[in-house]
């Protein structure tokens, strides 16, 4: 999902409004287009045993400013997870939307401080190297509070704690409740905007 949203915004780019040369981080009509792309191995050794994880991830993120300073945006993630262990692999794909509210509060001239808040829902298999893989279905709130640093007009760079926690979660093809989590973390942002 959030593949289309990118590539709706890329071709809304094109007939946007020319920017001012005023215009600032935050400006009404902006769009912020963002987004993710990682790829990680790891190797392991278990009992004499070798293994290994291959994960993929894209995370694109699209920001709308409809107000001064105030944004409405959507985050998407779409995550392969390939795991094998001697003779034995799994596979896994997880995916999720989230869409929030965030304001852009400026500290300096060059620097601002934007709080999301947003509502994520998330579905995961959980690899499994036997029968089907159980789903894990999650609401969560999120919340994301970075300052960012506006170098050079149309460019920014940030870091903020971040947080999630999970309101509900339902597990399939399992018996008793689905584990709950709470992450604390944080979390780099780089960007530009139109």
């Amino acid at each position: 999902m959030k593949v289309i949203a990118v590539a709706v915004a890329l071709a809304f780019a094109g007939s946007a409004p020319a920017a001012h040369a005023d215009d600032r981080f935050g400006t009404k009509g902006q769009l912020v287009p963002l987004g993710s792309l990682a790829l990680s191995y790891s190797s392991v050794s278990f009992s004499g045993t070798s293994g290994s994880i291959t994960t993929i991830s894209l995370g694109p993120t699209l920001i709308y400013f409809v107000a001064q300073d105030l944004a409405l945006g959507a985050s998407g993630t779409l995550i392969y997870q390939d795991a094998s262990q001697g003779s034995t692999s799994a596979s896994a794909v997880a995916f999720g939307l989230e869409p929030f509210a965030a304001y852009n509060f400026w500290l300096s001239e060059t620097a601002s401080l934007v709080p999301e808040l947003g509502i994520g829902f998330a579905s995961r298999d959980l690899a499994a190297t036997s029968g089907s893989n159980p789903n894990l279905k999650t609401i969560s709130l999120q919340l994301f509070v970075p300052i960012l640093f506006h170098p050079v007009k149309h460019f920014f760079l940030g870091f903020g704690p971040a947080l999630s926690y999970d309101l509900s979660a339902d597990l399939s093809n399992a018996t008793g409740e689905a584990p709950k989590t709470t992450t604390i973390g944080a979390q780099t942002i780089l960007g530009g905007y139109f």
